[in-house]
């Protein structure tokens, strides 16, 4: 089972200012499906990306911080994303 995940960092007003825009163009691939759940807590609570989308067993999933104190997120399906094309 192969999940594939991209980290999602939004530009802001000193990105615009420096030229440095956010690409979000990594694909993360993980073989174990007991290693999803470790890298979407280090990729929103460690590195603070805003989101993660996920592709999970053909299905598209977006999961974002909910606590940042408790390392909680949602997770919500959804049927379209702007990057959902780089994940096959």
């Amino acid at each position: 089972m192969n999940t594939k995940m991209i980290p999602v960092k939004f530009n802001t007003n000193h990105n615009v200012l420096t030229n440095i825009l956010e690409e979000n163009n990594e694909v993360i691939n993980i073989e174990n499906k007991d290693d999803i759940k470790v890298n979407i807590e280090h990729l929103l609570f460690v590195e603070k990306f805003n989101n993660v989308l996920v592709k999970f067993n053909d299905k598209l999933f977006v999961c974002e911080p909910i606590s940042i104190v408790e390392n909680s997120y949602n997770r919500r399906k959804v049927e379209y994303h702007p990057l959902m094309d780089k994940l096959n």
